[in-house]
């Protein structure tokens, strides 16, 4: 809102969707008029309909991009608050690139957001190309538009990698101790694979996933996932 770009690096369960979530009613408080409209870049359609089934109880008017063609017509008329897209949505439909430069969208356009941005990295060399060049969107953005990357996986080569793939400029980074206190790590010698699982909650279920799964071999390399108090 200040007129820079954005970085989000935050573990899981901080809350980032809500940052871009929120920007349409702060943009609208700051403009002093209704109508602001921010566009997500997001990797899979599942997240897309998590977010919207989050999003939509809370008073958030959210879609995204998908065969609904009520919901295309509605989002291209600029009728939506928060638009979830696929990098190849818009980066090789004409529909959604001439969308960002229509008269609505100039107006309305507050920001864009790639969500799980480390795909940008990740993903965009070989599997998923236009992941690779979404920086090319910048140039289609109004000068007063800008870019907002999020992840929960951010070194600092991908940090790096992203910042120059969108093009960013002006970069604000916001991070946090990605150390998680309520999570440990512990290594116990494994003589007997069921005494082991009697000192653990779960035993029992767990012991018979493993024996389900092995048999009577216990040669694999065990890794256990258990809830704490």
């Amino acid at each position: 809102m200040t007129g820079r770009d954005v970085f989000v690096s935050l573990p899981t369960g901080y809350g980032k969707s809500l940052i871009y979530g929120c920007l349409p009613f702060a943009f609208d408080i700051l403009k002093a008029q209704e109508g602001s409209v921010v566009v997500c870049v997001s990797p899979l359609i599942s997240l897309m309909m998590d977010q919207k089934a989050r999003f939509t109880p809370k008073g958030i008017d959210v879609e995204f991009i998908g065969e609904d063609q009520k919901c295309i017509r509605k989002v291209l008329a600029g009728d939506v608050q928060l638009v979830y897209i696929s990098p190849e949505s818009l980066m090789c439909n004409a529909i959604y690139r001439n969308m960002l430069l229509s008269p609505v969208y100039k107006e309305k356009l507050v920001a864009l957001v790639v969500d799980e941005a480390h795909c940008v990295k990740s993903w965009g060399d070989k599997f998923r190309l236009a992941y690779a060049h979404l920086g090319d969107i910048r140039s289609l953005l109004p000068s007063h538009v800008n870019v907002m990357a999020l992840t929960a996986t951010a070194t600092h080569d991908t940090y790096g990698a992203v910042i120059q793939r969108l093009s960013m400029r002006d970069v604000v980074l916001i991070g946090c101790e990605p150390n998680r206190a309520n999570i440990s790590f512990a290594v116990e010698p494994k003589s007997d694979v069921e005494v082991f699982c009697s000192n653990v909650a779960s035993a029992t279920q767990i012991a018979h996933c493993f024996i389900t799964l092995f048999g009577g071999n216990w040669d694999h390399v065990l890794l256990v996932h258990l809830t704490t108090h």
